[in-house]
């Protein structure tokens, strides 16, 4: 939660693509106008996430084959069933590969701490069980959270 008091108080949550779902790469963006659209809820709080490949993704996919936590073999056929590079140092293969495995932001979620962010919340907790989506923590542990999880973070918040 943000607590500067130069801002608002705001809960900060994330929404995301679970791990192992065939839908990953979603364009976060796209998504945050449906969103925004069948939920009615603003820009300022839903905040679509852009996918963007970097190296970043190549080192991690990298050091996880090598700490054992990815097997290279599921890697090379993850990247065979999309038709991929099956080089490790591509950013959009090992980008793909991660989000497909560990799950994949595509939005923030920005709250406000008082009630109306409640009645938010339980439109976005709602809206995201109808679409197979989680909501996570945004501000401290980026864990899946349930939906009793988020609603208790307004009572923390008053």
């Amino acid at each position: 939660m943000n607590t500067s008091a130069a801002h608002p108080l705001i809960v900060e949550l994330e929404l995301w693509l679970p791990p192992q779902s065939d839908r990953a790469p979603l364009d976060g963006k796209g998504l945050a106008a449906r969103c925004r659209h069948e939920t009615g809820l603003s820009s300022d709080v839903v905040l679509g996430l852009s996918f963007v490949p970097n190296e970043q993704d190549v080192a991690e996919v990298k050091r996880a084959i090598e700490a054992g936590e990815i097997q290279a073999e599921a890697f090379q056929r993850f990247l065979k069933k999309r038709g991929l590079p099956s080089h490790t140092e591509t950013e959009r293969s090992a980008a793909e590969f991660l989000a497909f495995v560990r799950g994949q932001p595509l939005a923030w979620l920005h709250l406000p701490a008082e009630s109306p962010g409640l009645a938010m919340a339980q439109a976005l907790t709602e809206w995201a069980r109808k679409n197979n989506l989680q909501v996570h923590d945004g501000a401290r542990t980026y864990e899946q959270l349930a939906d009793s999880q988020v609603y208790a973070l307004w009572q923390r918040a008053a």
